[in-house]
């Protein structure tokens, strides 16, 4: 039975219900009111682990398909987000980000590409992390202020947010889909050292 579920967790249990669901509509998938499943997200907590995530995916019949907003519900990091796209493949559930796009299912072939490059991102990331932290740390002792990270970010929201900037995408819209605010953007690329979009150095 090709069901669909919209799985939303957040930090705060924020999200209007109407909105999500409307939301869902706008991206062509038709979802009764009762299929709408939040909870609180738990950064610290992997996916698979999470009560209302873990229940869904026990009870859903195969063939049914998860929708969630962005992949962070999916997972804290790269390794998370593998993690619950192949417990779901396994069990004959699809999986839809409407973050990355409206139709494509990470479970299926289509989502292949997309889960390497959630991979060859991280791994990125990860190489460069080390350095990243030490030329943060030597520039706060230069500037007398404490070490540590302003933004709390997960290595893959950075990945993504340098992407779609280097993209061309505006520091408004990456703010949207990302669920960052402007201010943490504009933090995150003058720490990584990547240049502002021009029209917003412009205003």
């Amino acid at each position: 039975m090709n069901e669909k579920f919209f799985y939303d967790a957040t930090v705060d249990m924020a999200g209007d219900p109407r909105v999500l669901l409307g939301t869902a509509l706008k991206a062509g998938h038709r979802l009764n009111r009762y299929a709408h499943h939040q909870e609180t997200l738990n950064r610290t907590l992997p996916a698979l682990a999470r009560p209302m995530l873990k229940k869904l995916i026990v009870e859903a019949n195969r063939g049914s398909t998860l929708i969630c907003l962005s992949l962070d519900q999916c997972g804290h990091d790269a390794g998370d987000i593998r993690a619950t796209v192949e417990k779901m493949r396994r069990c004959g559930i699809g999986l839809i980000c409407l973050q990355v796009d409206n139709m494509i299912d990470l479970t299926g072939p289509a989502g292949d590409p997309i889960m390497k490059a959630i991979a060859a991102c991280a791994e990125a990331v990860s190489a460069a992390k080390g350095a990243r932290i030490r030329r943060g740390q030597v520039r706060a002792a230069k500037a007398g202020g404490s070490v540590g990270r302003s933004v709390e970010l997960t290595e893959l929201q950075i990945a993504c947010i340098v992407e779609l900037i280097g993209a061309g995408n505006s520091i408004s819209s990456v703010s949207q889909d990302m669920g960052v605010t402007r201010q943490s953007i504009y933090r995150l690329l003058d720490r990584e050292g990547v240049p502002r979009p021009a029209k917003q150095n412009a205003a």
